[in-house]
């Protein structure tokens, strides 16, 4: 679950489309933007299931983590690989 009451904007280049609404509280877990619902740009098909990331700072985590000698378990549901 993530938590934060911050204002979030979606906005197209193509056509201007502009809309804002408050971020609350979000369940984050699925190749879809948590806020407007919207499919993530950032994703791609591997092995069979949908890799993605929300932004370039998730991307870079996961990247770390793939490169990563000793990765530690958080439990499950909790970390990358669960």
């Amino acid at each position: 679950m993530w938590e934060r009451n911050d204002e979030v904007r979606l906005s197209c280049l193509h056509c201007g489309h502009l809309q804002t609404k408050e971020s609350g509280s979000k369940y984050v877990g699925e190749p879809i933007d948590v806020h407007f619902g919207l499919p993530l740009f950032l994703q791609t098909g591997y092995c069979g299931h949908v890799l993605w990331a929300y932004n370039r700072e998730h991307l870079n985590y996961i990247k770390d983590y793939i490169e990563a000698k000793i990765r530690t378990s958080e439990g499950t549901n909790r970390s990358l690989e669960s």
